[in-house]
């Protein structure tokens, strides 16, 4: 269940005989460097790598809610 101060960013994952792969490789990595760019804007308290979404938790639900205006919800 996500919070209203957290966002969860899907992975692109495709499921090839039940087991989930990742599509780009990379895409982790550059996923989290920027959202280390945006942490002096919109403070971040944690961010959780799951198997197929990264879950983003700001430190309160309008900070969340700035994200989401600016960035979107996916």
């Amino acid at each position: 269940m996500v919070k209203k101060n957290q966002i969860k960013i899907n992975k692109p994952v495709s499921n090839v005989n039940g087991l989930p792969i990742l599509m780009d490789r990379h895409w982790v990595e550059h996923t989290k460097e920027h959202l280390n760019e945006i942490n002096s804007q919109l403070p971040i308290k944690k961010i959780l790598d799951k198997k197929d979404h990264i879950l983003v938790e700001f430190i309160d639900a309008k900070t969340a809610t700035m994200f989401r205006l600016k960035y979107g919800e996916k």
